[in-house]
């Protein structure tokens, strides 16, 4: 399987994932080789979740077969910054003293994300303070260079092919400068559209998660799915879900 095909967008990916041209399987095993060679060098990621990802793509691979496709984000891989809670996959926080913690509950955006089908491929690195893990994350565009601020791991990791779609976390650019400085798209929702909860935030009123994809027809797609109304975030807005596209 040709790695240009890590580098495409979510909306040619599934085209070939719905047309059967492709499995989340194949797509899953090739997206986990390029993170076991890439990574090294970029050190984008704090977790690989080798084991869960594979098992959810085998149960894509599955509903896809028996005709039960869910939509574009299906069979999909996608990292989450290590902000954002995962009961089933470790949970850093950015500090390298909570590498053993283990959330009670799936952040609401990653509980959206898989009952649309995506793949959660691994947790990448969050820039929580200079130095709050023991080597900085590098941009894939040259190692010379940040890949941006706090949500670093997350513009590194899809701009290397290491995933389609990474969801970052934005106060005052933390999303949207690292797609700058990684030549992708970065979408920072109003406060209140996109749930909070499970999500460490600085910033009690302002910061807000948000995507970074490859193209802005992918941040349409990916924000047209987490949008929406949570009673668990006391700021979520409850007002009805445009389609972003």
């Amino acid at each position: 399987m040709p790695t240009e095909l890590l580098f495409k967008s979510i909306t040619e990916v599934s085209t070939l994932i719905k047309g059967h041209h492709l499995s989340p399987w194949e797509l899953n095993e090739e997206c986990l080789a390029h993170i076991e060679k890439t990574d090294p060098l970029i050190n984008s990621f704090t977790t690989v979740a080798f084991d869960y990802s594979r098992k959810r793509a085998k149960a894509a691979t599955d509903e896809i077969m028996r005709g039960e496709y869910k939509g574009p984000l299906h069979g999909i891989p996608y990292t989450l910054k290590d902000v954002i809670a995962t009961k089933d996959v470790r949970t850093t926080f950015g500090n390298p003293n909570g590498t053993d913690y283990s959330p009670q509950n799936d952040a609401t955006v990653h509980t959206l994300l898989e009952q649309a089908g995506g793949i959660l491929i691994g947790k990448v690195y969050s820039q929580i303070g200079r130095g709050s893990l023991p080597v900085e994350c590098y941009n894939p565009w040259d190692l010379r260079f940040s890949p941006g601020t706090s949500s670093s791991g997350s513009g590194a990791s899809v701009a290397s092919g290491m995933g389609f779609v990474s969801l970052g976390t934005d106060t005052g650019g933390s999303v949207r400068h690292p797609a700058a400085n990684c030549n992708l798209v970065g979408f920072r929702l109003s406060t209140g559209m996109i749930s909070r909860f499970g999500v460490i935030h600085p910033s009690w009123m302002s910061d807000q998660a948000g995507p970074l994809c490859r193209t802005v027809e992918d941040c349409s797609t990916v924000s047209t799915i987490l949008a929406g109304y949570d009673p668990n975030d006391p700021i979520s807005l409850p007002y009805p879900v445009p389609d972003y596209k």
